[in-house]
This record gives structure tokens, C-alpha cells and sequence, in this order.
């Protein structure tokens, strides 16, 4: 198994890499980072959201709760998911 530092830097490419993608089709022209507010930094809309969630949960093999996504306010939230449960 990957140290677990090795693990957060695939899944954090992983991530931005996946919202770049998402967010191609959008005015888009920001940089990424881990403190970047989904809605109000990079204006993820709702269909832009139901295709993050999608890949998440595809990524984790894990349903992704309401309780769940009410916490993913900056993309480090959604990492910190990830890594939960794939680097542990």
C-alpha cells in the first residue's frame, strides 16, 4: 500500500485534474487549489456538482450521503474524502 502522503498527491492530482475536466466547458480560467470555494471561487453549478459527485463516488466505490455533501465546501473537503477512504 502507498505511504499515505504518496496517496494524497495521486488523489489530489486526481481532483483537480477531474474539475478542470468538468469545468471546461465553463467560463472557467482559475487556477485550482485546495482552498478553492466550489461555488463561489470556481462556480461549479449544479450539473458541474452532479458530475463531481459522480466521479467521487465512482473513484471511492462508495454512495456519497446528502450529510456527506453539505461538508464539501473547498475542493480540500472532497480530497479530504477521498483520502479518507482510499489512503487509510
Amino acid at each position: 500500500m502507498k505511504k499515505i502522503n504518496e496517496c494524497t498527491e495521486d488523489y489530489k492530482k486526481w481532483l483537480i485534474d477531474k474539475i478542470n475536466n468538468i469545468l471546461t466547458y465553463s467560463a472557467h480560467d482559475k487556477l485550482i487549489s485546495m482552498n478553492s470555494r466550489l461555488i463561489l471561487d470556481l462556480h461549479i453549478d449544479s450539473l458541474e456538482m452532479l458530475e463531481l459527485i459522480t466521479a467521487v463516488e465512482q473513484c471511492t466505490e462508495k454512495s456519497i450521503n446528502d450529510d456527506i455533501l453539505l461538508k464539501w465546501y473547498q475542493v480540500k473537503d472532497i480530497l479530504d474524502y477521498i483520502v479518507k477512504i482510499k489512503c487509510n
